[in-house]
């Protein structure tokens, strides 16, 4: 009878071991959500919570739900980064080698700033470190990122005073980045592409690499953006400037590089077919106050006289350097950029390819000063 003894307590414990493991996989998800809220609400300058989380256990993946992410100190309590799922899957093959790898997805995450008169755009400094963001993230996640997604995101600059209010989008963001890891030992220089639309109209396209590793940052970034009408940005002009744009297209071009938190780069902006002042728009319709109708009438005769003739553009190109955090930007070159354009040659508003990559010498490229003359015929 010994054996049936045996057999017996095996079942028994069989019997105990899948109890075990279907109460954790009932509990897991909520343990899970617990576990993300607290590291939320116990990182520097932000505040949030988690809805649910569910777990595919064969798969090797999981959903989290309903992120909602505030700042603290934020007197109205508006939403910094709000996602609706963000997948995380294990691959497999690195699993089988004995490493923790994963792909993350963020699907349709929203990042919102607010400049209102009674709270600062960002109320921490914590909220602008990439420290707090890079610790949060090692913090959900114990694996090593190798590929990171974003579909369909969303990012909002809504801008509001007593008596004006004006809103900034781009929509549409589509973002994939590889060979990101989240762990201090790796090296690798990861690699990201982002496209979207500007104000639902323009598109705009970046190409990056970076080391998510460094203690100050490291990047190389190439940026374009074409033919934005300002008159979708005519609100957010008119929000901080004392002017507005009544017609024209905006091209922006820039690289940028830092290294270890020292920038270099340039940045061209320039836009066609200018309109500064127009009667019917300023006096008829808005009723602009006679100084304003000065300054206007001022800035659409400059912007006369400073427009290219060949291609009816009005462009510079401002070259960057210095600290990332307090660049030197040059009013003299801008000013000097201006007139090169009308008089000279005009800008091509293109990414010129004159900064070396971070795995690149910088010999392998022209020098930022020589740059400058590199432009359309």
């Amino acid at each position: 009878m010994s054996w049936l003894k045996s057999f017996k307590v095996s079942t028994v414990i069989a019997v105990c071991g899948l109890l075990t493991v279907t109460l954790l996989r009932v509990a897991a998800p909520s343990i899970i959500t617990w576990y993300a809220n607290r590291t939320i609400q116990q990182t520097d300058g932000i505040s949030g919570s988690v809805a649910d989380v569910d777990l595919h256990v064969i798969a090797g993946s999981y959903s989290i739900f309903q992120t909602n992410i505030r700042q603290t100190g934020d007197s109205q309590d508006l939403p910094l980064f709000v996602v609706e799922r963000i997948d995380i899957s294990i691959l497999w093959s690195a699993l089988l080698k004995g490493e923790w790898v994963a792909e993350v997805n963020i699907i349709r995450p929203l990042v919102s700033l607010y400049d209102r008169p009674q709270d600062k755009v960002f109320e921490s400094e914590a909220v602008t470190n990439e420290k707090t963001w890079l610790g949060l993230a090692r913090n959900l996640s114990p694996f090593a990122i190798d590929k990171l997604t974003v579909e369909n995101g969303t990012f909002s600059m809504d801008a509001q005073s007593q008596l004006k209010r004006s809103k900034f989008t781009v929509q549409n963001i589509q973002l994939a980045a590889t060979d990101i890891s989240n762990s201090k030992s790796a090296t690798t220089i990861a690699s990201a592409k982002l496209t979207g639309d500007i104000q639902d109209h323009a598109k705009i396209l970046v190409n990056a690499s970076f080391d998510p590793n460094t203690a100050k940052p490291t990047f190389d970034i190439n940026l374009e953006m074409e033919k934005l009408p300002v008159s979708y940005i005519d609100s957010l002009i008119k929000f901080y400037a004392p002017f507005d744009f009544e017609a024209g297209q905006l091209d922006l071009a820039s690289e940028l590089k830092a290294v270890e938190g020292q920038v270099t780069g340039y940045l061209q902006a320039g836009i066609y077919e200018l309109d500064v002042f127009s009667w019917h728009e300023d006096v008829v319709e808005d009723g602009d106050n006679p100084a304003l109708l000065i300054v206007e009438m001022i800035g659409g005769a400059l912007a006369t006289l400073f427009a290219n003739n060949d291609k009816d553009l009005v462009a510079t190109r401002v070259p960057i350097e210095g600290a990332l955090d307090d660049p030197n930007v040059s009013t003299f070159d801008a000013l000097s950029g201006i007139l090169r354009n009308a008089f000279i040659e005009a800008y091509s508003l293109k990414v010129e390819n004159s900064v070396s990559g971070l795995d690149e010498p910088d010999s392998a490229h022209k020098n930022i000063s020589d740059a400058k003359d590199e432009v359309d015929s």
